[in-house]
């Protein structure tokens, strides 16, 4: 009938949504911020890097209370896969981070570089492909495997790309590894010298 038709087009065009809280009270998140943030300033202080974590070297490196607490604040929901929560927070530090850089303050680029991976994780994971393209490009050092991983993946997922790397390769399709085989033996012998 006319009725159940219609009734099949609204729910295709519905979402469901699932919403998360967490039940931690505020006073203790900070509480336990404030306790990271007050051992890893003790310790940088001290020259005690060697027994410092790599959460405590990346906040004592950022130098401000406020970014720091953005940026362990959404790491946290990151871990717990709140991506829009985490990117509130994980955003308002990156802006911060770019900021000091801007204003010539170099020591920040290891802090800027995480919370740009960071942020471009929890697009990545949103389905957000150019927005973690554009976080990951903006400051990714490429030599690092997590940075390209994560470049990678939002090149392949981001339905434009995708359909570029298609339309201009010859066969149509992303190329395969095993097909790479011959021009690395090509490019290893001395045949590729001249």
């Amino acid at each position: 009938s006319d009725t159940d038709i219609n009734s099949w087009q609204r729910q295709k065009k519905m979402t469901s949504v699932l919403l998360g809280y967490d039940l931690t009270p505020s006073e203790d998140r900070l509480a336990h911020f404030n306790y990271v943030w007050k051992e890893a300033m003790s310790k940088a202080k001290n020259g005690d890097e060697a027994n410092m974590t790599e959460e405590e070297k990346t906040l004592a490196n950022m130098q401000s209370a406020h970014i720091a607490k953005n940026f362990h604040m959404g790491k946290h929901l990151y871990a717990q896969r709140r991506f829009h929560e985490a990117l509130g927070h994980l955003t308002d530090a990156y802006h911060e981070l770019e900021d000091k850089w801007a204003q010539g303050d170099r020591g920040c680029h290891d802090s800027l570089w995480e919370t740009a991976y960071l942020v471009a994780c929890c697009h990545m994971a949103l389905g957000q492909y150019e927005m973690a393209c554009f976080y990951i490009q903006a400051t990714a050092p490429f030599d690092i495997g997590k940075f390209t991983k994560v470049y990678v993946n939002c090149l392949v997922n981001n339905k434009d790309f995708d359909a570029w790397v298609k339309a201009s390769n010859p066969a149509g399709r992303w190329g395969k590894p095993e097909e790479l085989v011959g021009a690395a033996v090509f490019l290893a012998s001395a045949a590729s010298n001249y």
